[in-house]
């Protein structure tokens, strides 16, 4: 089945007005359009028709979703298999039943349906993320009931414990040899152990096996070495399953008094909150755009991601997996208590329990999941119904993993005036954790009145970032810091935006409004590129000594004010055309003792580097070049330099990859850049970019990284923002090349070529 993709059913219309009621997949006045962003929900049916073979037909067959949104019902050859409510959480069905003899035809039917005022972000519509079928004889391992834990590690040798039931659903005893073979993150085979067993008839028995690891490989967040367990079951020498499973060989410790210690060394959580949309490709779960995404963060900074608020793509724990990115799973944004008059509160009491447990179970062999919360900002936390659901709630997560901490994120009563921030100690008194959604300055009073807690930031704003950093390393109960958010996502429409005003408030509004369609509030802009609060990261993490960003041009006679989750309106070029001669406010962000600011070759000031590590300055503007030079203990350490470009001369692309697998699923970036005849992007260039594509491959998605640029994804063309769009290529399933063809006015067409190999490609989760 496939994906569904975020900007499909609408025809666009340029230029957009006032009066454009439809552009692409955007609606302006829906309801709770801000929280969507102007992206309307609906009903989805999908019917897929398959003929099993005589073999297949005499098996064992199940369906598995991985994420149907939002509330879905599923009918296999007219029956009904069953509703599920949440469109995060997986969920499958037994087809076997049903299932019309070898050589007839078979009716899969899913029905999608997302109401509308369901979530306070974009969460998509349909089948988003993996289908599979499943088939094995009738003797066999349920779906993620497979549990690998290591709860012994030395150097010279790790202890593997693996539990899993196999289920008999014949009429008879069976005899069966379960045969574990754990596989080196070089692929090489290290021990195979079995175990027999007997299993009544219409049964199940859990088996459980135990194996040793010499000299292992530890997975950590700069080593991420995977294992893999390889288990088949056996009956009368034939085998009637086979599953695999990846994970790590790591330990975690958490306390008071050394934090978090990742194979007993400390860790601090660099952390992201993240949605789970993936920009121009809306909520579709491609493999290729997860693991992205993860890269993205990695190649930033980050070390950790708070999934906000839902379970995200087992494809995304994957790449998380491999690339050494540390976890915070979390599994609901509300309870019974309503952020949206339709959403999951309405089933929270009947589903809740059971959704928990599956994702559990499909997550806790992820090596990256350090971290379960079972909440966000839950409005009853402190009441006696919601200490009720968080106890309930622990006790099924610890039921299924005790190897992990629990907590909850927590902010303060904002939406319940009155109430005290110390009503929430019993709330924190469930949990191994506490999580703080805005809540730094509490830490150290925290910290006296309870301490034996734990804490995390969980939720933090961009503009705090250096108070924020500051205090997790100064306080060793407070494991880290996780920013809302790491990447600009579709929803929740503006709340990281600045204005200018003549009055005396002391923020910006909180959101916009149509065409706005982003959040706006991110490290990195929906295309990857980053923003400038990313660049005053790399510097407040030691990873930058000096960066370079211009405000721009302030309207005479105002002022700027920014949303609590913006970022002051600043650059980092120097691309100023039409402001010659007015005062520019340049903010040099650094770790030296003083920078010097140069113009064209003239030194214009020396200034001292703040506490902020920022050093201001007021300068016409003129073009040519900016030159800051850091500086310390008296010596020049650091250069950053802006050079006004040129015109728009011609058109680079840059691919991300140049080789992909022959796979829908992996996808190729490729980013555009508009430069001038030296090669330097020009970001004030507004250039109309049309794309063409030929050859193994197709245009999946084209666009900007605009807020408020409002254009069908699926258009073969789009306009650049700050000098940059991107376009996102779909190979086939045959080898090859997809040739991409790019062209704009008054600028020679470029191409390239993107190579299709015939490589097996597939996630590590695929039984």
């Amino acid at each position: 089945m496939a994906h569904t993709h975020a900007s499909a059913r609408f025809q666009h219309r340029t230029p957009l007005s006032e009066d454009d009621r439809h552009v692409g997949p955007f609606v302006k006045g829906i309801k709770d359009s801000i929280s969507t962003g102007n992206i309307p929900g609906g009903t989805g049916w999908y019917r897929k028709r398959f003929i099993l073979d005589e073999w297949t037909s005499r098996q064992q067959v199940g369906i598995r979703f991985d994420g149907v949104m939002e509330r879905s019902d599923v009918w296999i050859n007219g029956h009904h298999l069953g509703f599920h409510p949440n469109g995060y959480m997986p969920f499958g069905y037994d087809l076997t039943p049903f299932l019309n003899p070898a050589g007839k035809e078979n009716l899969i039917v899913v029905r999608a349906f997302n109401p509308g005022d369901n979530s306070r972000w974009y969460p998509g519509s349909g089948i988003y993320r993996h289908v599979r079928l499943a088939v094995s004889g009738k003797l066999f391992i349920p779906d993620d009931e497979v549990q690998v834990q290591t709860p012994e590690i030395t150097p010279a040798q790790a202890k593997v414990d693996i539990t899993l039931p196999v289920r008999n659903l014949t009429d008879t005893e069976a005899d069966v040899v379960v045969q574990l073979t754990l596989v080196q993150p070089d692929g090489t085979a290290v021990e195979t152990k079995e175990c027999p067993g007997k299993i009544g008839a219409n049964g199940s028995e859990t088996f459980r096996l135990t194996a040793e690891v010499e000299r292992p490989e530890l997975w950590s967040v700069d080593s991420p070495a995977l294992y893999e367990a390889r288990i088949r079951i056996l009956s009368s020498g034939e085998t009637t399953d086979f599953y695999r499973t990846a994970f790590g060989i790591r330990s975690l410790d958490f306390s008071v008094n050394k934090g978090f210690l990742l194979n007993g060394i400390p860790v601090k959580l660099k952390g992201a909150c993240l949605h789970h949309d993936n920009g121009l490709l809306g909520a579709a779960a491609y493999d290729g755009a997860e693991m992205r995404k993860v890269r993205l963060l990695k190649e930033n900074g980050f070390n950790a991601i708070r999934t906000s608020h839902n379970p995200p793509s087992e494809q995304f724990l994957d790449a998380c997996d491999r690339l050494g990115m540390l976890v915070i799973d979390e599994a609901f944004d509300m309870w019974e208590h309503p952020k949206r008059d339709l959403d999951y509160h309405l089933f929270f009491r009947e589903h809740a329990a059971r959704n928990l447990a599956s994702f559990v179970k499909r997550d806790r062999n992820h090596p990256s999941v350090i971290i379960w919360s079972i909440g966000n900002e839950i409005y009853e936390r402190a009441d006696s119904s919601g200490l009720r659901i968080a106890a309930e709630l622990v006790s099924v997560v610890k039921s299924l993993d005790t190897t992990r901490p629990v907590t909850q994120a927590i902010c303060a009563f904002w939406e319940q005036k009155g109430r005290v921030w110390e009503e929430s100690a019993p709330a924190y008194a469930l949990l191994d954790l506490s999580g703080y959604n805005y809540e730094k300055g509490r830490y150290l009073s925290d910290n006296r009145a309870h301490p034996f807690r734990i804490m995390v930031g969980t939720e933090s704003f961009p503009i705090e970032t250096l108070e924020n950093w500051q205090a997790a390393n100064l306080y060793p109960f407070v494991l880290g810091d996780f920013v809302w958010t790491g990447m600009d996502y579709i929803g929740e429409v503006g709340i990281g935006n600045f204005s200018y005003t003549r009055d005396d408030r002391p923020y910006s509004t909180p959101t916009r409004s149509w065409p706005w369609y982003l959040s706006n509030c991110g490290d990195l802009d929906i295309n990857g590129d980053k923003k400038p609060q990313s660049f005053f990261r790399d510097v407040v993490w030691g990873r930058s000594d000096l960066e370079l960003l211009v405000h721009a041009p302030v309207p005479a006679g105002e002022r700027e004010v920014i949303s609590k989750w913006g970022w002051p309106d600043e650059q980092p070029h120097w691309n100023w055309r039409g402001h010659e001669g007015e005062t520019l406010n340049v903010r040099a962000y650094s770790r030296c003792d003083s920078v010097r600011l140069y113009l064209n070759g003239k030194l214009l000031e020396t200034k001292a580097v703040t506490g902020k590590l920022v050093a201001a300055f007021d300068v016409p503007f003129s073009a040519g070049e900016l030159l800051a030079v850091g500086i310390k203990e008296g010596r020049e350490v650091v250069r950053k330099s802006l050079r006004t470009t040129g015109r728009p001369h011609h058109i680079v692309l840059v691919p991300e990859k140049t080789t992909v697998a022959a796979d829908p699923n992996d996808l190729a970036f490729v980013q555009v850049r508009v430069v001038d005849e030296e090669g330097r992007v020009v970001p004030d260039c507004p250039a109309r970019i049309r794309f063409s594509v030929e050859g193994e491959g197709t245009l999946l998605a084209s666009g900007n990284a605009a807020p408020d640029d409002m254009e069908s994804f699926r258009n073969p063309a789009c306009t650049t923002y700050q000098g940059k769009c991107q376009v996102i290529l779909q190979p086939g399933t045959k080898s090859g090349t997809m040739r991409l063809k790019v062209s704009a006015e008054r600028m020679p067409a470029v191409e390239m070529e993107i190579n299709v190999a015939s490589v097996r490609y597939e996630p590590m989760f695929v039984r």
